[in-house]
């Protein structure tokens, strides 16, 4: 398995067995997971933000006035798809997909395009706050990432915490999400379904992630755990592992449009394969659509603009005191959902 590490209206072709969307109800309760797929989103812009504290309250300036970060110019942050498989339970996608575990997506969907969840390393601090020189940066430990590593196993009975987050230069698994991948842990599985009309909606919740229970064997996943990549070469290629699906079968719509939509897509295995399989030009052209939508009605966002006016100038006392060329960013777990109500046209698994 290759490592996966930070950075620092979709018509179809022939070619595609995708099926429409079904809403599926997954049972509920406290039960046996894995994350059973990494899709790269790739590299996208920071947008200014509220400073918040770990409660989701605003902070204040020096003048009492809501603080604002501002992402220095040109920065950019990765996005990653994470898709958690549930063990005990099963669905039957028909087709060419077949019998699967249920898959849920741990990151935020909206109007049908993946939020993601950020890949970016933050510098090394003491207690006080100050930047520790001669130590790698390391995931946000308020990260999606750190709480389920500290809660999963690898092969040799380790935390997988204990191994990607060990600060050391010469770590090979120094912040390797792949690690990760198919190892088994808990999750409390909460499930609300509202219909509207003939519509049915389904929000899932993955809560408070635990190991597995001591003398609690896991199911083992009807497929291989895998991560997806720009630089795949294998994107199309047929895998006894994964059902006889390729790899780009098991991306959804949702992660394709924003894929489109990152800097570094451009030139890579990934767009090949798209360009293949799907209508590029509508894809990125619908993307882009729920793009502009989505920036439209983020309400904390217009009122940051409102705020800034036409003023691109950072105050003093927002710049980031570290290296530069690193991005700091604290990550918060994003609420889950295993649909959209506006994802009509998303792939079934």
């Amino acid at each position: 398995m290759s490592s996966f590490k930070p950075k620092s209206n979709l018509p179809q072709n022939d070619n595609t067995d995708r099926k429409p969307f079904v809403a599926i109800v997954p049972e509920d309760g406290l039960q046996a997971v894995q994350v059973g797929l990494l899709v790269n989103l790739g590299q996208h812009s920071k947008l200014p933000k509220f400073a918040k504290d770990t409660a989701g309250k605003r902070e204040k300036d020096e003048d009492g006035k809501d603080k604002i970060i501002l992402p220095k110019e040109g920065s950019e942050e990765q996005k990653v798809s994470v898709y958690v498989d549930l063990l005990t339970q099963e669905h039957d996608y028909e087709g060419d997909i077949g019998v699967r575990n249920i898959r849920v997506p741990l990151h935020q969907v909206s109007r049908g395009m993946s939020e993601g969840i950020n890949l970016v390393t933050v510098a090394p601090r003491d207690a006080d706050g100050n930047y520790i020189k001669g130590k790698p940066w390391l995931l946000a430990p308020a990260s999606a990432w750190n709480k389920i590593a500290a809660v999963v196993k690898n092969d040799a009975g380790k935390f997988v915490k204990d191994v990607i987050f060990d600060a050391n230069y010469k770590n090979p698994f120094l912040n390797d999400v792949s690690q990760l991948l198919g190892k088994p842990f808990m999750y409390n599985v909460e499930v609300k379904v509202e219909e509207k009309g003939e519509a049915k909606y389904v929000n899932v919740k993955l809560k408070n992630a635990v190991p597995m229970m001591k003398g609690m064997a896991a199911p083992d996943a009807l497929i291989k755990a895998i991560s997806v990549g720009f630089d795949d070469t294998d994107l199309l290629e047929p895998n006894d592992e994964l059902g006889g699906s390729c790899k780009l079968d098991l991306v959804r719509v949702a992660d394709l449009r924003k894929i489109v939509l990152a800097s570094d897509y451009q030139g890579t295995e990934m767009q090949k394969a798209i360009q293949q399989k799907f209508n590029e030009a509508e894809l990125i052209e619908k993307a882009k659509e729920i793009q502009a939508k989505l920036i439209e009605t983020d309400k904390e966002l217009q009122e940051i603009y409102s705020i800034l006016g036409n003023s691109n100038e950072q105050p003093e006392d927002l710049k980031e005191k570290v290296p530069a060329k690193k991005p700091v960013k604290t990550v918060k777990e994003p609420p889950v959902y295993s649909s959209d109500a506006n994802d009509s046209e998303e792939s079934p698994f």
